[in-house]
């Protein structure tokens, strides 16, 4: 029996999610609030993914594997597939994971991927923080190490790339 997801989802959340992305894809660092700068190297296109699945089977994961990696990225051919006009990588949705017998157990706002896994799950919170619910079934994912919240006002506030990236939560 599969899952019905429903995508709901602001305006200002959407908004505050690309801004973030677009920091993200011009930037491979930020000092926090937290007194931990936040630091990746992506060998990829781009330096942020938005909306990527994390999917956990008996063999693999999608925080240790990088889903452009695996069945996700190529066909049985070895041609590149979920790709957006200029070529770069789209995370599959949902249903398309859904569609490849993958249920993920959770779909993260934002990705930086560093030396081919993911570094940082960072979550943009607008009107709902993330949920102990689904805090608890990220906790048990192997090797997600980062995950952080970060407020979209204060997002959508900037008028540039921010010196300081303020960190609502560091959840993991």
């Amino acid at each position: 029996m599969s899952k019905v997801f429903k995508h709901k989802e602001s305006y200002k959340h959407k908004c505050a999610k690309e801004v973030f992305k677009s920091w993200c894809d011009e930037v491979g660092h930020f000092k926090t609030n937290y007194d931990i700068d936040l630091s990746w190297t992506s060998n990829r296109d781009e330096n942020a993914w938005l909306e990527y699945p994390i999917i956990e089977s008996a063999n693999w994961n999608s925080i240790n594997l990088l889903l452009d990696e695996t069945e996700y990225g190529f066909d049985e051919e070895g041609n590149l597939i979920n790709r957006d006009s200029e070529g770069r990588f789209i995370p599959p949705s949902f249903d398309e994971c859904v569609k490849n017998n993958d249920i993920p157990i959770s779909i993260i706002d934002v990705v930086l991927p560093c030396k081919g896994m993911i570094e940082y799950c960072i979550e943009i919170c607008h009107k709902n923080p993330v949920s102990d619910k689904k805090l608890e079934k990220l906790k048990k994912v192997k090797g997600l190490y980062n995950l952080i919240e970060i407020d979209a006002d204060w997002i959508l506030e900037q008028i540039e790339i921010p010196k300081v990236l303020e960190i609502k939560r560091w959840l993991i």
